[in-house]
């Protein structure tokens, strides 16, 4: 980390304070919000010494737009009363996160996630402010993305935030919905609704806008909270990520030739999108909430299928074939518009909507061809005849390349052992179902895991699975090329 150390300066506060105070006001009027390099000009030009007094110097603006997390996988400490507050702003391009009480970890350390428009990236940092129990005078600046990120946010950073519409840990995790249908629902709301109440003389929590009418519930029926503060939070994150998605899309490895077959991927259905693999391509996801199908299966298939990791395209927590982009917006949508705006020689494929009836979130079935009813003015959308069309050209441009650059369902099915997703199930979360933790849903973690004990872990594995464990793990058997395709992929793990 770089160290910076205040030291007095005969300039006037008084100035200063309204130089920061009119940038304040600025970004306010326009809706725009701060970036990492305002934050640190404000630290440093003001020598800001705590958070608190950092948030003092934000605009109100930014500071309308938060969730709140009282339980966190994160480096931060939370509780009911010492919540995680993440701070978004109306565009979601600069996150910061920050505790409440002293005796939690990382109380002095403010989290910075920061999009960047030019290369589609988010970058991690973090600000370590000085604790005045321990006579501390410097305040530390990390650099950019630390390796400790990595460790939870993947080699391609993204952030960590589960699909909608559930957040485990968030007050309103279910859809914002504030429930007293049963004793922890009622448990949460209450704890809330106490939190609330008590914070007006808080040192950091006090700055947050709204805070008691944005948590009120809108009405007894519903009782979503009035601010939706993790929908928004799950709309501006979802929508920032799939331009980091459309980025890799068109920078994967023959991209010319396959864009035919990512947008069939994207907006077909699987029966027509079988003519440009030499296999069933993946069927999509019903999901009986809203009624939508997702195009994410059959996405990730084409990419997996040719050796390409698809993992840390998507923001969910743990590694899973059922991630997702869901948003309560329309994903394929949003990443289309990103797509065709890096590479618009596809754009005459679709269609615009040159007008717009009020806006909705586009709940239906999607897996129908859209029409341009109730949808954003700019957006794009499939005719019908777009399917007919893709297969046609993808055929013809998948034509043009050698066999082993073409889709392989052998990569595909050997991307991820089949047993490892058993193995996850048993020995992932908080309180896994075998009682023993193992972190199988993060290569980076479980590759640590093995090095740090010297193998241990891995001979054990092993020894489960053979005949003289009896073939304890997986519990409902195995083949003995699923072990032996497990074994080699974790045995590839202690070696990197």
């Amino acid at each position: 980390m770089l160290r910076h150390k205040f030291r007095p300066t005969p300039l006037s506060c008084l100035l200063l304070f309204c130089l920061v105070a009119l940038s304040a006001g600025s970004a306010h009027s326009t809706g725009e919000s701060p970036d990492y390099e305002d934050l640190r000009a404000i630290i440093e030009e003001n020598r800001v010494l705590s958070i608190a007094e950092l948030l003092s110097f934000l605009p109100p603006d930014y500071l309308s737009f938060y969730t709140l997390m009282h339980k966190s996988r994160g480096l931060q400490g939370a509780s009911f009363q010492n919540p995680r507050a993440i701070i978004y702003g109306r565009q979601g391009k600069m996150v910061i996160a920050f505790n409440g009480d002293a005796s939690q970890e990382g109380f002095h350390r403010l989290e910075v996630m920061q999009f960047r428009d030019e290369t589609s990236e988010f970058e991690f940092r973090a600000i370590v402010f000085p604790d005045p129990s321990k006579n501390q005078s410097e305040i530390e600046f990390s650099e950019r993305n630390p390796m400790k990120c990595s460790e939870c946010h993947r080699s391609r950073l993204r952030p960590n935030w589960e699909s909608y519409a559930e957040w485990p840990g968030a007050y309103g995790s279910d859809d914002d919905f504030l429930s007293l249908e049963t004793p922890s629902a009622k448990l949460e709301y209450d704890k809330l609704m106490r939190f609330v109440e008590t914070q007006s003389g808080h040192p950091r929590y006090r700055h947050l806008r709204n805070l008691k009418d944005g948590y009120k519930r809108e009405d007894k029926i519903l009782s979503r909270t009035r601010n939706r503060h993790n929908i928004q939070l799950n709309q501006r994150l979802g929508a920032l990520n799939l331009k980091r998605v459309a980025r890799f899309v068109v920078n994967s490895p023959d991209y010319p030739s396959y864009r035919y077959a990512v947008f069939s991927s994207i907006w077909c259905p699987p029966g027509r999108r079988d003519k440009y693999l030499p296999f069933p391509s993946k069927a999509p996801h019903f999901d009986s909430e809203t009624g939508a199908f997702q195009f994410e299966p059959g996405f990730r298939q084409l990419f997996e299928s040719r050796g390409i990791d698809t993992d840390d395209l998507f923001m969910n927590f743990e590694r899973s074939g059922y991630s997702s982009f869901r948003t309560p917006a329309v994903p394929r949508r949003i990443l289309t518009r990103e797509i065709l705006a890096l590479d618009s020689d596809l754009s005459p494929y679709f269609h615009v909507v040159v007008w717009s009836d009020e806006y909705s979130y586009g709940y239906g079935f999607e897996f129908d061809y859209a029409e341009p009813k109730n949808m954003e003015k700019g957006t794009y959308y499939a005719p019908k005849s777009f399917c007919r069309k893709m297969r046609a050209t993808s055929k013809i441009a998948l034509a043009q390349l050698p066999r082993d650059r073409l889709p392989s369902q052998e990569l595909y099915e050997k991307k991820v052992p089949r047993l490892l997703k058993k193995c996850m199930i048993c020995h992932t979360g908080k309180q896994p179902l075998s009682g023993i933790p193992i972190p199988f849903h993060n290569d980076a973690l479980l590759s640590k895991r093995f090095q740090a004990d010297n193998a241990y872990l891995i001979e054990r594995i092993k020894n489960r699975l053979s005949k003289r464990g009896r073939g304890q793990m997986p519990p409902s058997g195995s083949t003995m090329e699923d072990q032996d395709h497990l074994l080699g992929y974790l045995e590839a793990l202690l070696g990197g």
